[in-house]
């Protein structure tokens, strides 16, 4: 069976990614960040992947 062609197929949904950061203001109004990542939400739309 090497004339079939062979790969991959995903479904999912596409996201929507954004960076956030958490922190406090310091005594003289400066931003300190305790905390900070990447956050990826699912979108409305769906996907499809293929190779």
């Amino acid at each position: 069976m090497s004339s079939v062609p062979s790969g991959w197929l995903a479904l999912g949904s596409k996201g929507y990614s954004f960076n956030w950061e958490r922190g406090s203001y310091d005594g003289g109004c400066k931003w300190i960040v305790s905390n900070h990542g990447t956050a990826r939400f699912p979108a409305l739309s769906p996907c499809i992947a293929h190779s």
